[in-house]
């Protein structure tokens, strides 16, 4: 007898430890960091419950808690872009080695997602990183934002 899709096991839905409530941009966000809120909420449910609906804040580099890392913020419910020296962030940080070579936050995100060589998202992420690294063109809207 031939097992039917009614038979087969259901696998359980695991609700993650974690729901994030709040996206943290810093204030005045560069393409890099709208871009990649644009990936977390695009393809990022599964990966960060919560994403899609969660609250977008803007932060001076003053209003990040000295008291948290950007990691216990996260277990919190904060995701943290270009900011706070968490995984989304390329910025160099006192006490935290170099910056991440190379990279803009939008490469990261794209890279935590599994995204990141989807040949459909290539041009723009070429894109984005080339312009946060300052080699776009100077005219480039991205560049006049800034």
């Amino acid at each position: 007898m031939m097992a039917t899709a009614v038979d087969a096991p259901r696998k359980k839905k695991v609700r993650p430890e974690v729901k994030y409530n709040v996206v943290v941009l810093h204030h005045r966000p560069h393409l890099d960091e709208i871009a990649a809120l644009f990936l977390l909420r695009t393809f990022g449910q599964e990966q960060f419950f919560g994403i899609s609906k969660a609250k977008v804040v803007f932060w001076k580099k003053n209003q990040v808690p000295a008291d948290k890392t950007a990691d216990e913020m996260e277990k919190e419910g904060f995701i943290l872009i270009g900011i706070g020296g968490g995984r989304f962030d390329e910025h160099v940080i006192p006490g935290n080695g170099s910056n991440k070579d190379g990279e803009c936050s939008a490469t990261l995100v794209a890279k935590a997602l599994g995204v990141a060589d989807n040949p459909e998202l290539e041009m723009l992420l070429r894109f984005v990183r080339n312009t946060d690294l300052g080699k776009g063109q100077p005219l480039d809207f991205a560049n006049l934002i800034k």
